[in-house]
Parts: structure tokens; C-alpha cells; sequence
């Protein structure tokens, strides 16, 4: 007798934890709202200022991690024509209204230079002897071209899947998909209406750059 109570009563919590574990699903799919229509047009506009820079990301046995070497170089990238070569303290000065813009701060920080190797895309940008120096390449006619997928809201903050490809420029062909990142965005009171608050790669081909 008692052992068949306990059975009931095994079979009661189970069901109670599987049906807490979908209201659980359904409150948080509920909770996402869908604003890729709403929002895509001035996102895409932002986040294709780095599709050079996110192609960095998806080589075969890069890394990618997201921290302040990371905001620093995303920036300076863009701004590499103007920088390279010029101290830190010119770069700095030089970048600091798009750190604003991109990520609400003008903190800065970059790596100090080893040799000119990178496993990394925040190593392709570092501090040798004080002046800005850039270790990588250059991409030649193939270029890394990003598209978004889909933006959700949850909350204040806002989800954007963001896919990479190789598109020829002389054909205007893609013709290699590279990976997906997904960017956390916040509202600001800025040009683009967002600044970036994280990013991580959730997806990637590992192919040859």
C-alpha cells in the first residue's frame, strides 16, 4: 500500500514539474515580442559599420569573446585610415565620440603587441610602443556582408540574430556563409536609437579568411 501512495505521488510531482517546465516556455516565448520589422532598417544601418570587423570572427579556429578589447578594436577598425600609426592618446581623442555612440562609454583598452599573429579579432588592433598598430590583412574583392534575421524584445533589451556572408563585390554574389552572431541591444538617446551592450558568436563555418 504505502509503496503504491509513493508512486501517485511521484507520478503527481512529475507531472507538476513538466507542466511548470512548459508555463515556464510559453511565459518567456510570451515575453519576446517580435520587432524585426519595426526596428530593422536602423539596426542593419548601425551593425553594418563592423560586418568587416565580425568577419574576423568566423576564420577557421578564431575565438571570439566580447570585452572591452573588443569595443576598442570594433571602433578603431573603422576608424583604422585615419588611426594607424598615430599615438594613443590621438586615437583615442579621435574615437571617442563613436565609442559614445556605439557603446555608451568612451572607455578604451588594447592589447599590447606581441608579433603580428591573431587568433582573436580584438588582436588585430594593438598598442606597439605607444602608436596604434594593425597586424591583419586586408579582404580583397570578397567581403563579409551581415543580414538580420530576426530582433526581439524582451524587456529593455533587444535580441538581434545577425548572419554573415562572403559576397563578391565584382559580382555582387553571396557566395559563402561565414556564421551567426546574436547582439544584445539597448534604447539610447542617440543617432542610431540603440547602443550595443553584448555580443556573442552562436554560430560559425570555420572558413578560410
Amino acid at each position: 500500500m504505502k509503496k503504491w501512495k509513493k508512486r501517485i505521488i511521484m507520478t503527481l510531482l512529475i507531472a507538476f514539474a513538466l507542466n511548470f517546465s512548459n508555463v515556464a516556455t510559453i511565459t518567456t516565448q510570451a515575453a519576446s515580442k517580435n520587432v524585426t520589422a519595426q526596428y530593422k532598417k536602423p539596426v542593419s544601418k548601425m551593425l553594418k559599420k563592423f560586418d568587416l570587423y565580425f568577419g574576423y570572427s568566423f576564420g577557421k579556429g578564431m575565438k571570439f569573446k566580447y570585452d572591452i578589447y573588443t569595443r576598442t578594436t570594433m571602433v578603431y577598425y573603422n576608424n583604422l585610415l585615419s588611426i594607424h600609426g598615430k599615438s594613443l592618446d590621438y586615437a583615442k581623442n579621435k574615437c571617442a565620440a563613436d565609442m559614445k555612440l556605439y557603446f555608451g562609454n568612451k572607455k578604451v583598452k588594447l592589447k599590447k603587441f606581441s608579433d603580428y599573429t591573431w587568433r582573436q579579432p580584438s588582436d588585430l588592433i594593438v598598442n606597439k610602443d605607444n602608436t596604434i598598430c594593425y597586424v591583419g590583412g586586408n579582404w580583397g574583392t570578397g567581403l563579409p556582408t551581415g543580414k538580420i534575421v530576426k530582433i526581439l524584445k524582451n524587456g529593455k533589451k533587444y535580441s538581434v540574430s545577425y548572419d554573415v556572408n562572403m559576397k563578391d563585390t565584382l559580382t555582387n554574389i553571396y557566395y559563402r556563409y561565414m556564421g551567426r552572431l546574436k547582439i544584445t541591444l539597448k534604447k539610447a538617446k542617440n543617432k542610431n536609437g540603440f547602443v550595443i551592450t553584448d555580443i556573442k558568436r552562436v554560430r560559425t563555418e570555420n572558413v578560410n579568411i
